[in-house]
């Protein structure tokens, strides 16, 4: 099936992403730090409309550039003080050469020209620089019927054409990415929110999968049925919200000294 292209796509769902997209655990972001000889300059590379990671490591660092390719959501992104937002893509940032201490790039790098990009990182990162990726599973709200139902929307077979072929690298929780850096062990993290329903729903909506497939009959039938079967569930629980986890897979290496 035709997918959108990646600016028509977030054009689209830019809102959805900046309301409802997790945000990522401050321990993340210290242990980032940690690993930072200097904490003058980061890069958060395809940092979406929330800006989630580039507001976490502006606490750490004296200045964070933030980048992403779509002109939608850059354009509805919040000001956040010690961030700088700029419309560049991954694999042309715009900045000096050995000038960024640590890169980062949040459920994103699977989209990116992987040679481009990594050459890019080399460039502009410091001797010893660190470059941080990592991606999220599905979310996690009470290991049992809602987790099944989530699951099923996101395996449905109406909806298997329509995610784009990266996906799989999401699917493999960057397992087998190619990292062509001096790896360090990341021990685990994992984002969390007390959601609505609402909220919730508005997180599925984001998958792209559900927003290619909008003009199939087959499919929209589908997914209108089971998030309402996701509600109803939710509702029989008695709960106006819930915690929400997404478990997050980090993948952490350096640039030669």
């Amino acid at each position: 099936m035709p997918h959108r292209d990646a600016d028509e796509f977030f054009g689209v769902v830019a809102a959805r992403y900046k309301q409802y997209s997790p945000r990522y655990p401050e321990s993340l972001f210290r242990y980032l730090a940690s690993l930072a000889a200097r904490k003058e300059r980061a890069w958060d590379c395809g940092t979406g409309s929330g800006g989630q990671a580039a507001r976490g490591l502006a606490a750490h660092f004296g200045q964070v550039i933030a980048t992403d390719a779509s002109d939608k959501q850059i354009a509805i992104v919040d000001p956040y003080p010690g961030v700088e937002f700029r419309r560049e893509p991954a694999e042309r940032s715009g900045l000096d050469d050995a000038s960024v201490d640590l890169l980062t790039a949040a459920q994103a790098v699977h989209c990116f020209d992987l040679d481009s990009f990594y050459a890019e990182a080399r460039r502009v990162l410091v001797p010893g620089g660190v470059l941080a990726v990592w991606c999220h599973d599905l979310p996690v709200v009470d290991q049992g019927q809602l987790d099944r139902m989530i699951n099923e929307l996101y395996d449905a077979p109406c909806l298997a054409s329509y995610w784009p072929p990266d996906r799989r690298e999401l699917d493999d929780s960057y397992l087998h990415l190619r990292f062509p850096f001096l790896e360090l062990r990341a021990p685990e993290f994992v984002a969390e929110e007390t959601w609505s329903l609402d909220s919730l729903i508005g997180h599925l909506r984001t998958w792209q999968a559900i927003t290619d497939s909008e003009d199939d009959p087959e499919a929209v039938e589908f997914v209108s049925a089971q998030l309402k079967r996701i509600a109803a569930t939710w509702r029989r629980g008695r709960r106006a919200r819930r915690a929400v986890q997404w478990k997050l897979h980090l993948r952490v290496g350096r640039t030669p000294s």
